[in-house]
Order: C-alpha cells, then sequence, then structure tokens
C-alpha cells in the first residue's frame, strides 16, 4: 500500500493525553436520554441520582466518548468513559486505568490511602458473572475523601467509570458506582463473560533481541485466525500477566507468561498493539510469522510481519517506519454488538 503508520499515528502521540481543544461536545438535550448509536447504549438524563451534565467526543467516529454525571447532595463527579477497545479485556484496561489514576493523583486528587485500597469484582448482568471490576481508595488533601473506578465490558466496547466524592467514604462510594451502573439499565451483552480478575507482574521478561521485519505481502490481508468477524481480535485463552516498560502507560500483557504473544497498551483508553503468530504456515514460506496490528477505537492497522516475535521497543519503534499492510474500519464493521 505504500502508505507509512507515522502518517496516520504517531506513537508519542497516542501516550499524551487529549488537549481540551481536541474534546468535541456533543449536544445532548437535558431532560432526555442520549443514544450511542454505534453501540447502541442509551444514557438516561439522570440515574441513581447522578443527573447528566455534558457528553464529549475525544475523536470524531463516536469511538471514544465521555459522559460527566454529578450529584451535587453529595459532592460527587461520575465520569462514564465508553470506548471501542482494541483488545476488550476488563482486566487489562482496569490495570492501565488505575495506573493512571496513581500517577496522576497527587497533582490532581490529593494523597491515596494506598493501605485501604479495596478491589472487587462486579456482576451487572446475570451471564456476566463477576466479570466487572471496582476499586475504591481513601483520599486526602484537596476537598475529597474518596476516589475509585470500575470497568465492564460489552461486547468490543468498553464502559470504564471515574468517580470522586467530597462527601461519600471510600465503601460509601463503592456502593454507589456499582448502584449508578445498574440504575443505567443498560441491554446485557450477548454470551457469558469470564471473571475480571487482578493481574500480577510477569515471571520473566521478553526478549530483547531484534527480528527480521519482512516486507508486505497481500496475503496478509486476509488475516486468518487473528481476528473474528467485525474486525475484533480473538480473545486470549490464558489469564495475563503483566511487564512494565517505563514509557507512560505502556506495558506488555502476555496471556499465560507467552513470549510469544502480548497486548501491549499505549494509553488507557482502548489504544493497543496486538503481536500474535499466524496459526499455519504461510504456502511458499518454510515457517509460520508472526503479526503486529495497532488497534485503535477505531482501525486495525496491520504491521509488516515479523519472521519471529518482536520486543516491545523493537514494535513500538516499528510505528514510524513501517508500511501499513491492511487497514480495518471498526466503525463499520460490527457497529458495537456483542461477539
Amino acid at each position: 500500500m505504500g502508505k507509512r503508520v507515522a502518517a496516520l499515528f504517531s506513537a508519542a502521540a497516542l501516550l499524551l493525553a487529549v488537549p481540551a481543544g481536541a474534546q468535541n461536545k456533543i449536544d445532548a438535550p437535558a431532560g432526555q436520554s442520549w443514544i450511542h448509536e454505534s453501540s447502541g447504549f442509551g444514557f438516561a438524563a439522570s440515574a441513581d441520582g447522578f443527573k447528566r451534565v455534558e457528553v464529549k467526543d475525544f475523536g470524531e467516529t463516536r469511538s471514544d466518548i465521555a459522559l460527566t454525571y454529578r450529584e451535587d447532595a453529595t459532592g460527587t463527579i461520575v465520569t462514564l468513559y465508553l470506548f471501542r477497545a482494541g483488545v476488550p479485556d476488563v482486566s487489562i484496561w482496569a490495570d492501565r486505568a488505575e495506573a493512571s489514576m496513581l500517577a496522576n493523583a497527587p497533582r490532581y486528587l490529593g494523597t491515596l490511602g494506598q493501605d485501604k485500597r479495596k478491589w472487587s469484582q462486579l456482576t451487572l448482568w446475570p451471564n456476566a458473572r463477576n466479570a466487572g471490576m471496582i476499586v475504591v481508595y481513601p483520599l486526602e488533601g484537596k476537598g475529597l475523601i474518596a476516589t475509585g473506578l470500575a470497568v465492564v465490558r460489552h461486547g468490543p466496547w468498553l464502559i470504564k467509570l471515574r468517580v470522586s466524592s467530597s462527601r461519600l467514604g471510600s465503601a460509601q462510594l463503592e456502593t454507589r458506582i456499582a448502584t449508578f451502573l445498574r440504575a443505567l439499565a443498560l441491554p446485557a451483552p450477548a454470551g457469558n463473560q469470564a471473571p475480571a480478575y487482578q493481574i500480577k507482574p510477569c515471571a520473566t521478561s521478553l526478549s530483547t533481541a531484534k527480528v527480521t521485519q519482512l516486507a508486505y505481502d497481500k496475503v496478509e490481508e486476509q488475516v486468518p485466525g487473528l481476528l473474528l468477524p467485525g474486525g475484533n481480535p480473538a480473545p486470549a485463552t490464558k489469564p495475563y500477566c503483566r511487564e512494565e516498560t517505563g514509557v507512560g502507560l505502556t506495558a506488555v500483557f502476555r496471556p499465560g507468561g507467552s513470549l510469544s504473544e502480548y497486548v501491549m497498551t499505549l494509553n488507557d483508553g482502548g489504544v493497543a498493539a496486538l503481536v500474535r503468530p499466524w496459526p499455519a504456515t504461510v504456502p511458499g514460506r518454510n515457517k509460520p510469522f508472526v503479526s503486529g496490528m495497532l488497534i485503535t477505537n477505531d482501525r486495525i492497522i496491520g504491521l509488516n510481519r515479523f519472521d519471529g516475535t518482536p520486543g516491545w521497543k523493537q514494535l513500538y519503534d516499528a510505528f514510524d517506519n513501517a508500511s501499513v499492510s491492511f487497514e480495518i474500519d471498526r466503525t463499520s464493521a460490527g457497529k458495537g454488538m456483542a461477539s
């Protein structure tokens, strides 16, 4: 195709917070439910005592939006993020959301009582028992006394809540997070979901040896076995472990501690790179190769293949010099339906 990944995305830019000027306010009439067309979700003007005050789009495709709800009586603000995740896994994105919260707390929230952290599973629908999560912390120092977050999944969509309060303690906040989510009355997703879990550090590290980046070949456009219909990544079958990189919110998540397959997060809002071996030898080649894909909230970008598993830094650097081998528009494929 000849296009360069750098022309579409800057890896460094993905690591930065979206500036205020890039947030597009959405007109959501007061007193009425607002419908997110891609997912089909309806968000009420009020839920569990919280009043909706704002809706924003972080892009142009409504694949990454935020709704703000407020309850003045308890001094509590809820920001609900809805995004089509690069890899729709509750545990991965809850891990990154909490990492972001910990990094930003001293500047924006105050001092977290980390010794009183409370993590719990959340059941929002009967077919998703314990598939969501909530974590809360007490706070001191900036007028707030508690903060927390929650993450649940609905097909390729992730719903993430960030909640802080000046009057509700952490135990009360945990309860209100759950009741708020249930009050939204979102429809149950199709199929069953596995329980959420707290991701542990990997016992080993990926190899840092460089592998060969192969030339583009049209056979890669078929993407056999790597994606489900609708352009969504096939889920991992083993729990992930985490390998930190020391670069912002970039971390490597490896299913079952795998040394050949991983997800590399680029922010806490669903943007990730996915590295997976192809399931079979391609005709004309003597061994399977490894495919690296950059998956944003609205697109999947296929990078050139490799003759082995690239380390995270080699893949990260490849964003600036790799050709695009295939591209999938996720906004037209799948439309947010549960998979």
